[in-house]
C-alpha cells in the first residue's frame, strides 16, 4: 500500500536518526490531518518535513494504518506457526500461510525495520524496543472483532 511506502520512505530519509523513533506517535490533529489526506489522494499527498515536520505523525499513521488494516500482517495463522515449533521451519516456509500482498508488505516493513535497527547506536531502537512498539500493531485482530 502507498501508505506504507510513502510513510517508510520519509522515515527512512529524516527519522533513522531520531532517538526513540516509533516511541511516540505525534500530535492527533496532525495525525488526522494526513490520514484525511491520505484518503482524499494518497497519490499527491505530501508528508515532506516542510509540511509535517514532526515525524512523530508520520511514524503514527503508519502504525494506525497497520493497526486498522482489515486483517493483521501477521496473521492469526502465522502466528499459530511460529509459537508452535519455530525453529522446526525455514522462515520462507512459515509464510506460505500468508497471501502474496501480505507476505510482500510484511517483508517490506521487516526490511525497513531492519534498518531502523542497525542505526541503534544513535536511535536506541533496537530488536527488542522495536518488537514492543510493532508487536501489538502487526498481531492486533481484525478490525471489528
Amino acid at each position: 500500500p502507498l501508505v506504507i511506502k510513502k510513510c517508510v520512505s520519509e522515515v527512512e530519509d529524516r527519522g533513522l536518526s531520531v532517538v526513540g523513533i516509533y516511541r511516540l506517535c505525534g500530535s492527533a490533529y496532525r495525525k488526522k490531518d494526513l490520514r484525511d489526506e491520505f484518503e482524499i489522494d494518497s497519490i499527491r499527498t505530501d508528508i515532506s518535513a516542510d509540511k509535517y515536520p514532526d515525524i512523530n505523525v508520520i511514524t503514527g499513521v503508519l502504525k494506525d494504518f497497520l493497526r486498522e488494516l482489515p486483517e493483521p500482517l501477521f496473521s492469526p495463522a502465522l502466528s499459530d506457526i511460529v509459537c508452535a515449533k519455530p525453529c522446526d521451519k525455514e522462515p520462507e516456509e512459515m509464510l506460505q500461510c500468508l497471501g502474496a500482498v501480505q507476505k510482500l508488505t510484511l517483508g517490506y516493513l521487516l526490511d525497513h525495520l531492519k534498518r531502523v535497527a542497525a542505526n541503534s547506536s544513535v536511535n536506541k531502537m533496537d530488536y527488542n524496543n522495536l518488537a514492543v512498539c510493532f508487536g501489538p500493531v502487526l498481531c492486533s485482530p481484525p478490525q471489528g472483532s
